[in-house]
């Protein structure tokens, strides 16, 4: 059952094609905080599903599929989150395959791993690096 059920993906062409094509929300009690958790679509085309979520959140969990790895929409997310000032939690997701289907040693995982940690890392810096230079007041000393 594990990788075929597809709880937040309730419509049925999101099932037939195995994809979150609408943000579907899930209340989370864990005393005593209350999580709402939004699924929202990682795919490019649904960006503005995205963005809506983005609005309603404080924090962004950030999954990466493991063997994809960094994409446009990716990067675009990275680039919203931290223009909206909000706190980020990168998850890797389907490590397992990199076992399964790839056949890597421990130490290759955790090199592919760190890899990829790494082009997150660049690209925030990247943002961050961007938004320095657009800030009008950045290097305006009062005297």
């Amino acid at each position: 059952m594990a990788g075929k059920l597809r709880y937040m993906d309730s419509r049925e062409d999101e099932q037939t094609r195995g994809i979150t094509m609408k943000s579907s929300g899930i209340s989370l009690l864990c005393e005593p905080l209350l999580i709402n958790l939004i699924d929202s679509p990682g795919h490019v085309d649904f960006s503005g599903e995205v963005t809506s979520a983005l609005i309603l959140s404080d924090i962004a969990l950030l999954l990466i599929d493991v063997i994809e790895g960094i994409c446009s929409q990716t990067e675009a997310l990275i680039r919203q989150v931290i223009r909206n000032g909000q706190a980020m939690i990168l998850v890797i997701n389907k490590i397992d395959r990199l076992r399964v289907e790839l056949k890597m040693s421990a130490s290759e995982a955790y090199q592919h791993m760190a890899r990829l940690i790494e082009g997150v890392n660049s690209c925030i810096s990247q943002v961050l690096g961007g938004i320095v230079l657009e800030d009008d007041t950045w290097g305006n000393i009062e005297e």
